[in-house]
């Protein structure tokens, strides 16, 4: 991994130590290059290059993705030499000191273990991994059935030491940690003694400490120090400067984690700023990371470039929940300070069973009748009278929202015209309030779909046969709803509000005829990229024909055109958090649009702290009646290849271009030279594609990737400047466009027109401002 990519990750911790290791290395392999040449001499002279070692299979198997057999043992190099440094790294089983490689052993995937358990410093893992002198004996972890995949828990590891030595981000990992840098506020008093109860026991000023959950009550020691040298009073910091202090004076406890923290106000208050300024300093959001992510641009990202991108998204959700946990703590401990109830002082736990018993007795006061609703997916309970008409589709979906006993709703499902279904305020809304608070209960996900006994062997099966199984697992819970259940799903009132794929007609849909509109734009050759992708995952779906007959034969089977139709749904209308897809009713009816009070302003759903409730907070203020919009920060040709319209207003737009670096570009006349130093910038294409705007200028600057990428096209340094490049990369872009936009009077298409107008536009904006500057 490059540096360039290391720093991507945005941990400085992190980069500091992976360039350390490479300095190591290499200075290793300088050390070790003469006993490797003479090693290499004997294993050509002993195989004579006809004898394959008997381990060779093993070995084959774990070779880095080049034709190893073909190399015959050979170029033993300072890649080689990594490469096996990171096959240990990553491989080896290390039993009292001593380091093995085990066939098979080490192929089994991670997962952490279904059941909680506390860190034990590796010992669960041991105790499933026993060397004895003549085997290594393996014991599961967990339960597997018979064809599904055997996966362990690798022992109590941060995804920092996963991303570092064997190159993979898990998605869930309960031992995880982030590591923060406790800074002192300006109005703190760090005065000489606390100063030297810091330095007696080592600790910084500001120390750098991973951080897990807090929910657990255990404080990392050298925050436990901090905190505490921060906090005491003159007392309890003379007694910890005495010659052997006194464990009852010196509140510094000397065991690692620290457990059964209290979470005291001040110290919270402590960890609460630190905390959200790191958040703070990050230079993307979670959002920003989310949409690199599953764009378009996303799934192109070199395999190196989306593990970071993974790994400081996974870092700023554990930040992020940190976070919650301290103003959670800090909301007890306001609410314990007094809470008066009958002439009495009540601690916050008292007061919590109060409000239940207000909530119990309130409940069975006679209310009035609630429309009936399904509370089991398939049951007849409840059922609705069948619609035929938008009005009524949404009059009984606001029904069935109002029944769902949603914590906080301040928007109602409406007929928008011209925008079909969009959703109105029903009261006054702030900027940043929360007006929508969604039950997980009502959320279609991966989890509601794993509930289902009529899908579970489907989904077990799709387990066996690609990494995207959660996907599937989504795709088919939607298909079974909305094509077997029909009314009978709980889900119903919000599925029959879903629209059809000859409502919206959508670019995946599009005829080579209608692709003519297209016609210059990059986003032709995405656009025919995505049709191509649905078709291959149709044709692994056939490919489980056995599995998907039971679930569908009632209804038909499932046909390519239901398929395509809920491959569309999940692609539009799905909503990230806990890097996972979920259809959330009611939010995924809001519309799109840049919102004039703040631009830059882009939408974000999360859970909250009980992790049971999705909570999205208003872009802007909303007065009742009015319709919500929020901004979902993608350039146009993403709303519309996704989608399907285009934003008239989009400060987020660019255009996407496709540069070639090719035989006769100044960069290409040594191939060997361009080819180590697109290796060492992380590129592994000779196609590169960037989205350009106007943003500052339009200059090429702007964006690091782009300028190097020119650099390299160019023959010329990395500082240099690239802008007449560029503007011709531009011209060119231009001219690819024919002179008049097929498809005129064609409505489905009309978006796709709107698209290629504004591209160009763009494109001359640009070539203009650099002109006159």
């Amino acid at each position: 991994m490059s540096e360039e990519v290391l720093a991507e990750a945005q941990d400085p911790d992190l980069y500091a130590k992976g360039v350390e290791r490479r300095q190591q290395l290499a200075a290793r392999f300088e050390q070790l290059a003469p006993i490797l040449s003479k090693l290499k001499e004997l294993v050509e002279a002993e195989s004579g290059g006809a004898q394959k070692p008997r381990r060779w299979p093993r070995f084959n198997l774990a070779w880095r993705g080049g034709d190893r057999e073909a190399t015959n043992h050979g170029g033993w190099e300072e890649e080689d030499f990594a490469w096996a440094n990171a096959v240990l790294s990553s491989r080896a089983l290390t039993f009292r000191g001593r380091r093995y490689l085990a066939p098979i052993v080490d192929f089994f995937n991670y997962q952490p273990h279904p059941q909680p358990r506390a860190a034990a410093s590796g010992e669960f893992y041991l105790e499933h991994h026993q060397l004895g002198e003549e085997n290594l004996l393996v014991l599961s972890d967990r339960a597997t059935s018979s064809g599904g995949q055997v996966f362990e828990d690798y022992g109590d590891n941060s995804n920092s030491l996963y991303l570092d030595h064997h190159g993979f981000v898990p998605s869930e990992n309960p031992f995880d940690c982030v590591h923060t840098t406790l800074r002192v506020d300006e109005e703190v008093d760090l005065a000489s003694d606390r100063q030297a109860v810091l330095r007696r026991l080592r600790v910084p000023e500001s120390p750098l400490v991973c951080f897990g959950s807090l929910a657990s009550g255990e404080l990392p020691w050298p925050a436990h120090v901090w905190l505490a040298a921060l906090t005491m009073d003159e007392a309890s910091l003379a007694a910890c400067l005495e010659p052997r202090p006194s464990a009852d004076a010196c509140p510094i406890r000397f065991q690692n984690p620290v457990a059964g923290w209290q979470h005291p106000p001040t110290e919270v208050a402590l960890l609460a700023g630190s905390v959200d300024a790191q958040i703070a300093a990050y230079p993307t959001s979670i959002q920003d990371d989310l949409a690199a992510l599953t764009s378009p641009a996303g799934d192109a990202l070199p395999y190196d470039q989306r593990l970071v991108i993974q790994y400081r998204l996974s870092q700023k959700r554990l930040l992020k929940q940190i976070s919650l946990e301290l103003a959670a703590f800090g909301a007890e401990a306001e609410a314990a300070v007094a809470v008066e109830a009958d002439g009495q002082v009540v601690g916050a736990r008292d007061a919590q069973a109060m409000e239940v018993e207000q909530v119990e007795e309130q409940a069975e006061k006679p209310g009035p009748a609630a429309m009936p609703t399904t509370t089991e997916p398939g049951t007849e309970q409840g059922r609705a009278p069948a619609c035929d008409t938008i009005e009524c589709m949404v009059e009984q979906f606001n029904a069935w929202v109002a029944a769902q006993d949603f914590p906080v709703n301040k928007i109602a499902a409406a007929v928008v015209p011209g925008m079909r279904v969009g959703t109105l305020a029903t009261s006054e809304i702030a900027a940043e309030e929360p007006y929508l608070s969604v039950p997980s209960a009502v959320v279609m996900s991966v989890d509601s779909a794993r509930q289902s006994a009529v899908l579970e062997p489907l989904l077990r099966v799709m387990s066996r046969q690609t990494r995207e199984a959660d996907f599937y697992a989504l795709l088919f819970h939607l298909l079974y709803e909305f094509y077997v259940q029909r009314e009978a799903s709980f889900y119903w009132p919000y599925l029959q509000l879903l629209p059809q794929l000859e409502e919206i007609y959508p670019p995946v849909e599009f005829s080579e005829e209608d692709m003519r509109v297209l016609a210059g734009s990059t986003v032709a050759d995405s656009v025919r990229q995505y049709k191509a992708r649905v078709a291959k995952n149709w044709q692994l779906v056939q490919s489980v024909a056995e599995a998907t007959a039971p679930v569908f034969d009632a209804v038909g089977g499932l046909t390519e055109e239901k398929f395509r139709w809920a491959h569309y749904i999940l692609d539009s209308r799905s909503i990230w958090w806990s890097g996972q897809r979920h259809l959330v009713p009611l939010l995924d009816l809001i519309n799109c649009q840049e919102m004039a009070y703040d631009p830059s302003r882009v939408h974000g759903t999360n859970l909250d702290d009980t992790g049971r409730f999705a909570v999205t907070l208003s872009p802007a203020p909303f007065q009742p009646g009015e319709q919500l919009f929020e901004n979902y920060g993608q350039p146009n040709y993403i709303y519309f290849q996704y989608h399907g319209f285009v934003l008239e207003e989009n400060t987020h737009d660019c255009v996407l271009v496709s540069i070639k670096i090719d035989e006769k570009d100044p960069g290409a006349a040594d191939l060997g030279q361009l080819r180590e130093a697109m290796r060492r910038m992380g590129f592994y294409s000779g196609v590169q594609s960037f989205c350009v705007s106007d943003r500052q200028g339009g200059h090429p600057g702007s964006n690091p990737r782009l300028a190097a990428w020119l650099a390299l096209k160019s023959g010329k340094d990395m500082q240099s400047d690239v802008t007449e490049e560029f503007h011709e990369v531009l011209r060119n872009k231009l001219g690819q466009y024919p002179e008049s936009t097929a498809g005129e009077g064609n409505p489905k298409v009309a978006m796709a027109r709107k698209l290629v107008a504004k591209e160009k536009a763009l494109l001359r904006g640009i070539l203009e401002a650099g002109a006159s500057s």
